[in-house]
């Protein structure tokens, strides 16, 4: 049974196509075996592992992080000697009032024998050349992986899903406590109408007193009063294991999501918040990026790098904890059946399990074993009354009262037995198994966890349109460097091309 329910958990087109085949989660551990989340050589040995990919990730961007510092560290100390040595590269360099760092352009005019005016156009025309010359290539190369990043951020907010929490809610609502309460109330239409039996039986004893033969009378008190006996204490039985079922289970799924709900909500909403952000920033900086290097901006350039991978490194921190969530969410949703049968010490509450779980045993055993119910037992005692009331009255002059009396308790009886039927038909294996229990664990193990898978591949996508991206911003940077600028924060001006 629950091997039919683990294959109904690949219907989604990413979970079946992409996640389920990457080795991360492709093959999830056994149990008995490596599965056994509770001890701890379960994730040393097998969570971890999974998680060295998404680790390599922080690792990465964590380099290229340090390294950017210190490239544009050393750039600043290399233009402050260049300006003590007042040189820099080929051409001769100096200091402006500003501060920036500049070439002497008078100098190397007066030197070629040009005006100022026109040698500072060739001179920009020169240094702008080796920027504009791979600028089309470079910039179409940082627009495509723009809008890969933009894509796959767009493709997250759309997967994280805020309402998780409101819907696992429902889901509980309806498949579980919606599908108790269901069942029990076949079981009070039961109780309901055994009561309504005993009554009329009272009242066919009472009837038959003067009406009938008294010797016959006598036979009716004593076989129904007999009858009334076992019913009254079938009903009680039944009563009893309708409030403890209503106490250990309904009362207690109320409570659990009247104290949880609005802290787990609080969280997921957190969470959400946290996710939005996180994919909005991505998106403005990549185009902060790219508009920069368009506008020919170093400043805001660098700046706009340096801000996106300080994000790519929480992005991929962030890719690590959902790797453990989805891994651990993937075993535990291939092994739970055999993992709680194991786990569960009460007697009769495995016997329920193994029966559900494994096909062991037959619906009558686990009532009989879940609330001391013997449920064919109790059919055969309808039975019998109603046997013994046709058989008491067949052939017996009876007053127009009492006929109605016993027509309606053999009426009574029939609606007894549908009502077990009907509770009997929704207990069975099949019937919760292919009902309440596969909506309650598609929710969890395919709802849920395709959903983390989303948002798992979107930043996974994101992370590796940035990445190249950067690589490419990394070169339009080198050839930033070689710009002259007025002033270290201003976007570069190339001036006007004027003959004297």
């Amino acid at each position: 049974m629950s091997e039919t329910v683990v294959q109904q958990c690949n219907a989604t087109i990413i979970r079946r196509n992409i996640l389920g085949n990457m080795p991360v989660f492709s093959n999830p551990a056994e149990y008995p075996g490596e599965y056994d989340p509770l001890t701890v050589s379960y994730y040393t040995e097998v969570v971890v592992p999974s998680l060295w990919p998404s680790i390599v990730g922080v690792a990465v961007f964590g380099v290229m992080l340090l390294g950017f510092i210190l490239w544009r560290c050393w750039r600043l100390c290399g233009c402050r000697t260049r300006r003590k040595n007042h040189a820099m590269g080929p051409l001769p360099f100096d200091v402006n009032k500003e501060g920036g760092c500049v070439p002497r352009v008078k100098e190397y005019a007066e030197k070629k024998q040009v005006s100022m005016i026109a040698s500072s156009s060739s001179l920009v025309t020169h240094h702008g050349s080796g920027i504009r010359s791979g600028k089309n290539i470079l910039m179409g190369c940082v627009f495509v992986m723009m809008c890969g990043v933009v894509g796959s951020c767009i493709y997250g907010i759309v997967s994280t899903e805020h309402n998780v929490v409101s819907n696992a809610v429902d889901v509980i609502e309806t498949s579980g406590r919606g599908y108790i309460q269901s069942v029990l109330e076949d079981v009070r239409e039961t109780i309901d109408s055994g009561a309504r039996l005993d009554a009329m039986l009272s009242s066919i004893q009472t009837l038959s007193q003067g009406s009938i033969d008294p010797g016959l009378a006598g036979q009716v008190t004593t076989v129904l009063s007999s009858i009334q006996q076992q019913l009254r204490d079938i009903l009680q039985t039944a009563q009893d294991g309708v409030d403890r079922v209503e106490n250990d289970v309904v009362v207690r799924i109320d409570e659990f999501i009247e104290e949880y709900e609005p802290q787990i909500q609080q969280y997921n909403t957190y969470r959400s918040a946290v996710m939005y952000v996180l994919y909005s920033l991505c998106m403005v900086l990549a185009m902060c990026v790219f508009v920069n290097a368009i506008v020919t901006w170093p400043f805001l350039h660098s700046l706009s790098i340096f801000l996106l991978l300080c994000l790519m490194v929480i992005n991929f921190a962030a890719v690590v904890a959902y790797t453990a969530g989805i891994k651990v969410g993937s075993d535990t949703c291939q092994n739970i059946e055999p993992f709680i049968i194991d786990q569960v010490d009460d007697p009769a509450a495995s016997s329920v399990l193994r029966y559900y779980f494994n096909g062991e045993g037959t619906v009558y055993d686990v009532v009989q074993q879940a609330a001391n119910l013997d449920i064919q037992d109790i059919q055969q005692t309808i039975r019998d009354t109603k046997q013994s009331v046709e058989s008491l009255t067949q052939g017996v002059a009876l007053t127009p009262e009492l006929q109605g009396q016993v027509s309606m308790a053999l009426q009574q009886a029939d609606v007894m037995l549908e009502s077990i039927d009907s509770a009997v038909g929704k207990i069975e294996a099949e019937a919760a198994m292919t009902g309440p229990y596969v909506q309650v664990r598609g929710f969890l193990c395919c709802d849920t966890l395709d959903t983390v898978g989303d948002i798992w591949l979107s930043m996974i996508l994101m992370g590796s349109f940035t990445f190249v991206m950067l690589l490419i911003a990394f070169c339009i940077v080198h050839r930033f460097d070689g710009l002259p600028l007025k002033r270290w924060y201003r976007r570069y001006t190339p001036p006007r091309r004027t003959f004297i």
